[in-house]
């Protein structure tokens, strides 16, 4: 039977559009999370949204930076590992009377022709710099995966990738097979990927290409969504419209991933939309978790070890998705045993 090598990824950020509360927005739901993976005794990974930290840290350092810092500090004591992540739109976003304004500059290569520091290849150092500062309390620590904000890697991958290597970074998960989404601020597109579970990309990209050198890929799992999945979903929101709205974490905040672009982007990006294997979302229940996992078990059944990643956003996970990803961790130690491995990036021997 294939081994599977679980990452459980979560994006430590705040809405981007917004948010009235850091404690709602970011710092409660991930203490929640942390005491969760304490009791559960699972260790979980924090991709840490740099960026904003990096502004923060003039914009309001004793209400954001510091409580920011602290918690990725405690997360690291705690057995957990903190990566990069990337939403570049901060670094030319603005701060007036106690609010924050994105830019809509949500992809690095909208900074590609913007002078040294802040083109891609400043972004990327400043935060790789910012994060392992942050992390080296108590070791000299150093953050060796990324995940792009939005999932996003294109246009530019080139520079992405090879920036991210001189950088340190050894593993990508920006990858969801299946996944299609444009908007008016970005494109991003996984449609066509190799069909082995890992590759290597090349430093030059593109993304789907593989190589005996570069950055490697572990993506977050996922299955499409066949008719009557997608069917079954709809069901599920509407019967259950008033419990959803119960269950729902209220973070205070609003996303910037910006209006489709047209009619035929807004199509592709329903039809193209896999299931994701997530604690955020309410349609899926532990059965569905269940079966995206079994669909990864049966697509590389020829491969002796996968490693693939859960992801998930504290910024939406209230007491239902805490639970939920209880249980679902139950299920793992209970019906697959050694056949699947909860583990961070440093656990990896590629």
């Amino acid at each position: 039977m294939t081994k599977i090598n679980l990452i459980f990824t979560f994006d430590y950020e705040l809405p981007m559009g917004s948010c009235r509360s850091y404690q709602k927005g970011i710092f409660e739901p991930s203490a929640a999370l942390l005491n969760l993976a304490r009791d559960q005794n699972v260790k979980i990974v924090l991709f840490a949204d740099i960026c904003s930290a990096i502004v923060f840290k003039e914009w309001d350092y004793e209400g954001y930076y510091k409580p920011f810092a602290s918690q990725l500090k405690e997360a690291i004591s705690g057995g957990h590992e903190v990566q990069l992540h990337l939403h570049p739109g901060w670094t030319d976003s603005t701060f007036k009377n106690g609010k924050y304004y994105p830019s809509g500059s949500n992809t690095l290569s909208n900074f590609r022709d913007v002078p040294y520091p802040g083109n891609i290849q400043g972004i990327i150092e400043s935060g790789v710099r910012e994060l392992n500062e942050i992390c080296s309390d108590r070791e000299n620590y150093k953050c060796i995966a990324y995940r792009g904000g939005g999932y996003n890697m294109s246009p530019d991958t080139d520079l992405i990738l090879t920036n991210l290597s001189k950088n340190g970074i050894i593993y990508d998960s920006s990858v969801i097979k299946g996944y299609y989404f444009k908007s008016e601020l970005q494109e991003t597109d996984y449609r066509k990927m190799p069909r082995k579970a890992n590759w290597i990309i090349p430093l030059e990209g593109p993304m789907n290409s593989t190589a005996e050198k570069g950055i490697i890929e572990i993506p977050v799992a996922s299955m499409p969504a066949t008719p009557w999945l997608r069917l079954n979903r709809i069901m599920k929101k509407v019967r259950n419209k008033n419990l959803y709205k119960k269950l729902k974490y209220d973070n205070t905040g609003s996303g910037n991933s910006g209006k489709k672009s047209n009619l035929a982007g807004s199509i592709k990006s329903i039809v193209y939309a896999p299931l994701i294997l997530s604690f955020d979302h309410l349609h899926l229940d532990l059965p569905t978790l269940n079966q995206i996992l079994l669909y990864q078990l049966k697509i590389y059944k020829e491969e002796d070890e996968i490693t693939l990643c859960v992801n998930s956003h504290p910024k939406t996970m209230g007491k239902y998705h805490l639970e939920q990803m209880s249980r679902f961790v139950d299920v793992l130690r209970t019906r697959y045993k050694d056949s699947v491995n909860i583990c961070g990036y440093r656990d990896l021997s590629f």
